[in-house]
């Protein structure tokens, strides 16, 4: 997919001001899913541009300004192309169906002091993680897909009762997985 993207900034003073030096950096920064293809870079009163990379591989326009001026507008025009996927393809781990959900003992001895909270519940308002567990139930998307499932509906392309689902969650579609 082809984007323009059109940038504008107004800066508007009382009376001329000298200006300094304005480091810009406004070009996206091109990835396997993003190339610029054009940027038009231009300012009001008009500037000198110094042209660096930095070493993350963005580009920046340091725009010098010889006279003083009561407005500087400057303008981006960039075109690029996305070729990213629409939304990505999510595995969910069986474990994971249930909120909150257990962690494996290799990933209990990974998060180490994160397991433990960082400030005291002496009322103890905070669930423990046993009472956490006692009360665990499908997450979000598994919920519905769930009472999908107990009233016999199916997916598209799906038979009665798969043990696999589509899903639109808040952040794109995912799929849940069940155990081989």
């Amino acid at each position: 997919m082809r984007l323009q993207i059109l940038h504008v900034t107004t800066y508007a003073y009382r009376a001329p001001v000298a200006l300094l030096a304005h480091r810009m950096m406004l070009s996206p920064r091109g990835s396997h899913a993003l190339r610029p293809i054009s940027a038009d870079l231009s300012c009001e009163p008009p500037a000198e541009f110094e042209w660096a990379q930095d070493v993350f591989g963005n580009l920046i326009a340091t725009a010098s300004f010889p006279d003083p001026t009561a407005r500087l507008v400057i303008t981006n025009r960039v075109t690029v192309e996305q070729t990213a996927a629409a939304w990505p393809i999510l595995k969910i781990a069986p474990h994971a169906h249930y909120y909150p959900f257990d962690y494996s003992h290799e990933e209990r001895t990974d998060l180490g002091a994160l397991l433990v909270p960082e400030h005291p519940d002496p009322e103890g308002r905070l669930p423990s993680p046993r009472r956490q567990r006692q009360r665990s139930r499908p997450a979000g998307h598994c919920r519905a897909w769930r009472r999908g499932q107990a009233h016999g509906d199916a997916l598209p392309g799906r038979g009665k009762g798969s043990r696999t689902a589509a899903w639109s969650g808040p952040f794109g579609l995912g799929e849940e997985v069940s155990p081989s």
